[in-house]
């Protein structure tokens, strides 16, 4: 074999490569973020030689990842059929420690495989005669598959927290979506117990080389004194304030911020109210107070998602069992007991049936409906 002619990713020249060295520079055909699932192909030009029993390899630079899955296909150009080709050639996915023959396509000439990378180049080597008298092109593709399926229902993606939504995907992998809030509760670090301010009443002494300021510290809220937070979605942060006075800076003290020992602090998890103080008192005890109103309150719709599929058929004969849908709320959880439906399935009645499935949290928000159609089919008393 002799070199071809260029083509989309390497050429594969000298198939009775004798010296089987492998690449020094490989490639790894593995995912690209945007760019889709990547391939990659080979031409091997075939003349009129008779090679039955030479066996040198010849390694690509196309490196198989370790666990990803690929699929070989070699197409035959040459009169000669895919059958023969595959039983001529062989071809290794761990560097040549093993080989085996691509498997015979229902087409005449290709043939395919289905492997799993090992962390090594792909290897081509001839076993056997391809052709006499004849010439031609094999081409061999190299195709990266998606992942494949681990799942096929949610109940097999629980990972055993509760802070997070584990969903089946369409593409039968396991999601796991970070919530905020569960049954009420923030799904946030506890941010330990605080050292208690001292005493209000108890303002220091100033002694004889301290400075004093006669007169109210100036107070600074950062951020709005009234605050809105989408329960279940925007998370509790304190801004903070500052005092200074004629002196230089005043300690504040919080209460009610979630980081001090008096009080929890407002609840992105539960829809209310929830006052947070701020006092800043000076060395002669002039104080000065300011109160945040955190108002949490629910204003996003939740989601309603079939169980199963969108069109069923059943036989007819039988009641027909609803796999149901998920319904969850940002702020309250999960809330499928608050879905309502219209439409009943008579599985005793040939016919086409629509199921609508509704759902409004407790701030009257509503969820986009969704429709499940099943077909009652073949009764035998029509």
């Amino acid at each position: 074999m002799r070199k071809g002619r260029t083509a989309p990713g390497y050429l594969l020249a000298g198939l009775l490569l004798t010296s089987g060295c492998q690449p020094t520079d490989p490639k790894e055909i593995s995912p690209q973020h945007g760019r889709g699932l990547p391939s990659e192909t080979f031409f091997l030009d075939l003349h009129d030689h008779s090679v039955e029993g030479s066996k040198g390899p010849v390694f690509t630079q196309a490196t198989l990842v370790s666990g990803l899955r690929y699929r070989l296909t070699l197409s035959d150009g040459s009169p000669l059929g895919g059958v023969e080709t595959s039983k001529a050639l062989q071809l290794s996915v761990n560097g040549g420690v093993d080989w085996f023959h691509p498997e015979p396509l229902p087409s005449p000439h290709a043939s395919t495989s289905l492997v799993t990378g090992q962390g090594a180049p792909l290897a081509v080597r001839l076993v056997g005669p391809l052709t006499s008298g004849k010439t031609g092109t094999l081409t061999l593709t190299l195709e990266l598959l998606p992942p494949a399926p681990t799942c096929q229902a949610n109940s097999e993606c629980d990972d055993g927290s509760a802070c997070t939504v584990d969903t089946c995907t369409p593409e039968g992998t396991c999601g796991h979506e970070q919530v905020l809030c569960v049954a009420g509760t923030a799904c946030t670090p506890d941010p330990g117990p605080a050292s208690p301010p001292p005493n209000e009443g108890e303002a220091p002494t100033p002694g004889s080389n301290t400075c004093v300021d006669a007169s109210w510290p100036s107070l600074v809220v950062n951020g709005a004194l009234d605050m809105t937070l989408e329960c279940g979605v925007n998370a509790w942060v304190d801004p903070g304030a500052s005092a200074t006075d004629a002196c230089g800076a005043v300690p504040v003290r919080t209460y009610n911020s979630g980081h001090d020992p008096y009080g929890p602090g407002p609840n992105p998890c539960a829809e209310g109210t929830y006052p947070v103080q701020y006092i800043a008192w000076n060395a002669l005890g002039y104080t000065v107070k300011a109160i945040r109103s955190v108002r949490v309150d629910d204003r996003t719709p939740p989601t309603l998602k079939l169980k199963g599929p969108a069109f069923m058929t059943h036989p007819c004969g039988s009641q027909w069992e609803d796999p149901g849908v998920e319904a969850f709320d940002a702020c309250y959880g999960y809330i499928w007991p608050e879905v309502k439906w219209q439409g009943e399935v008579n599985g005793w009645v040939e016919g086409t049936y629509t199921k609508v499935y509704t759902l409004t949290d407790s701030g009257g928000n509503a969820a986009l409906p969704v429709s499940r159609t099943v077909q009652v089919v073949h009764c035998p008393w029509k």
